[in-house]
């Protein structure tokens, strides 16, 4: 079979396939991709196929949160979170009927930003019959990457030039992102999860986006220098490098 007969959706229904092998609780999931605030419908799995549509419907819920941020998007009440309060479950089971049984013993999601360009973000969202933990973000990365993969791959044999430069683009900031993400980690030896809160918050706090707050705290590490950048964005850096270093220093890590 040649790459450009090879279908993306047909890739990413085998990443969800694989993935439900290794999350017996997974009740349903969705891979979808943004594109001027337009969801693009990769694959669906389980009762994703009616967690997306209704999503879509009311311009809500854990999948358009998680394009809007940084990090994972998690909740162990789908149903009832402020976040989507307009998500309603007889609604939806009324307008899903085939998915009914399932619906109601849905109970927890997690929506994983991945890949991202100028264009657009794609998300993968698990919805789960019990809260989510870090045995499924850790499962959900892993399979994510797959995503990354796929994607850069028939971008780079069936896309343009300049697709494949902002496939390339992505990748290297997502890479930067993954650095700075395991500084935070290896410095105060914490889970992924608290680095991303962590890294969102200082983001929040500097009024700067991930990308370049994480760009930034690489530099500080590589460079090794108390001296912060001229920026706002690289003075946020310099003082979490600092903290981070603080925090490993007196907690004798």
């Amino acid at each position: 079979m040649k790459v450009n007969d090879v279908r993306l959706e047909d890739l990413m229904s085998d990443v969800l396939a694989g993935m439900a092998q290794e999350l017996p609780w997974l009740l349903g999931a969705d891979i979808i991709a943004f594109r001027q605030e337009r969801p693009i419908v990769y694959a669906t799995y389980g009762v994703g196929t009616a967690l997306q549509d209704v999503q879509e419907h009311i311009q809500a819920g854990p999948t358009r949160v998680a394009a809007t941020t940084d990090g994972p998007v998690m909740s162990d009440n789908l149903w009832h979170d402020r976040r989507w309060t307009a998500l309603d479950l007889s609604r939806t089971s009324a307008l899903y009927p085939q998915h009914a049984r399932l619906l109601p013993k849905v109970n927890g999601v997690a929506a994983l930003p991945g890949l991202q360009d100028d264009s657009g973000q794609v998300v993968m969202t698990t919805y789960l019959g019990e809260a989510p933990n870090d045995t499924v973000l850790d499962t959900m990365a892993r399979y994510e990457r797959l995503v990354t993969a796929d994607v850069a791959v028939l971008s780079s044999f069936s896309g343009t030039d300049q697709r494949t430069a902002r496939v390339l683009t992505a990748l290297h900031r997502r890479d930067v992102i993954e650095q700075a993400k395991g500084v935070v980690m290896a410095t105060c030896r914490t889970d992924h999860t608290m680095a991303w809160l962590l890294l969102q918050d200082a983001c929040r706090r500097a009024d700067t986006n991930l990308n370049a707050l994480a760009a930034e705290l690489v530099r500080h590490v590589r460079s090794e220098t108390d001296t912060p950048g001229e920026s706002g964005t690289g003075r946020a850096a310099g003082e979490l490098w600092s903290a981070l270093r603080h925090i490993h220093t007196t907690a004798g890590i």
